[in-house]
């Protein structure tokens, strides 16, 4: 791309060095660009802390309500009549709240501050998604103990945070429940193992014992 002008980012970067890398496509060989950049307000306060930190000079600009238009009829409508659509939005809605709880920096991005009604309703969908995951993450938190020590607390802090903390960029987190554990079955039997426990007993096999009527034996 020789000549761009500018560049749009509809999605939060991962920090200030990604934000200079993406608009990097503009403004090259003294030529001047410019880059917009649209936050939620949960990502506001912790990224303009970043670009400031990285002396990149920003201004803030709001929308004129005026200018806006709302589309949520007409998606609701397309998704309605395309189920093969609404699915997508679906997938889009979990796949964008993944991404959010993959992010390293919580001060930026946290899943929880996520408006998903809202989110659902930019979609075209009338209610928003289950997200099995992170019902499993509050499963999790609800079951970690109450510490009351001072000093447990202190070394206990991060508990919490290792929960949100992605360990690796590859991890992968599925949206389906964690199948049950298969318990293991009992291998058959064949004639020579039960042969075999007879003989380790010492016990007569195919032998016929005839009793009398009052149980003695013949």
């Amino acid at each position: 791309f020789p000549a761009v002008d500018w560049v749009v980012q509809l999605d939060c970067p991962e920090d200030a060095h990604t934000y200079i890398h993406r608009v990097g496509r503009t403004a090259r060989y003294q030529l001047g660009g410019e880059s917009l950049l649209v936050l939620l307000p949960s990502e506001e306060q912790g990224m303009v802390e970043q670009m400031s930190d990285s002396k990149i000079p920003i201004t803030k600009i709001k929308i004129n309500p005026n200018k806006l238009q709302n589309p949520v009829r007409k998606m609701e409508a397309l998704l309605a009549r395309d189920p093969n659509l609404k699915a997508s939005a679906q997938r889009a809605f979990v796949t964008y709240a993944k991404s959010v709880f993959l992010m390293k920096n919580k001060q930026v991005f946290n899943v929880g501050a996520l408006d998903t009604d809202a989110y659902s309703k930019s979609l075209g969908l009338a209610l928003p998604p289950r997200i099995r995951f992170l019902r499993s993450l509050d499963k999790r938190r609800e079951q970690l103990p109450v510490v009351t020590d001072k000093e447990d607390s202190t070394a206990d802090s991060s508990s919490e945070e290792d929960i949100l903390c992605v360990k690796r960029w590859d991890h992968e987190l599925t949206t389906e429940p964690e199948p049950e554990p298969v318990s293991k079955t009992s291998k058959a039997v064949s004639r020579a193992a039960v042969a075999k426990k007879i003989l380790k007993k010492k016990i007569i096999a195919n032998r016929k014992t005839l009793y009398d009527e009052e149980g003695q034996v013949l």
